[in-house]
């Protein structure tokens, strides 16, 4: 319960701070990586986004993850065909 007060917290300063609405800690990390808050080249970063291209989750994984490979050189994308 106080987990989930703490995430609802944050997400509602980061809604206050970047204008944006943003529904999960999830949601947030990918926010975070596609806007280049945090370094997308760690292993934590690389996790969130091959999940995230990996899931069933519709157009939003495919955004985020195309964004991602045009500001980075190498990822471990270069190995998944973006094709979709």
């Amino acid at each position: 319960m106080e987990e989930d007060a703490s995430s609802f917290l944050i997400l509602e300063w980061v809604e206050k701070l970047f204008n944006e609405k943003i529904s999960s800690m999830r949601d947030l990390a990918l926010f975070l990586i596609d806007k280049m808050y945090v370094d997308n080249r760690s292993r934590a970063a690389q996790t969130l986004l091959v999940a995230a291209a990996a899931s069933d989750t519709g157009e939003e994984a495919k955004i985020f993850g195309e964004n991602i490979l045009r500001k980075t050189k190498y990822t471990v994308f270069d190995q998944f065909d973006f094709s979709w």
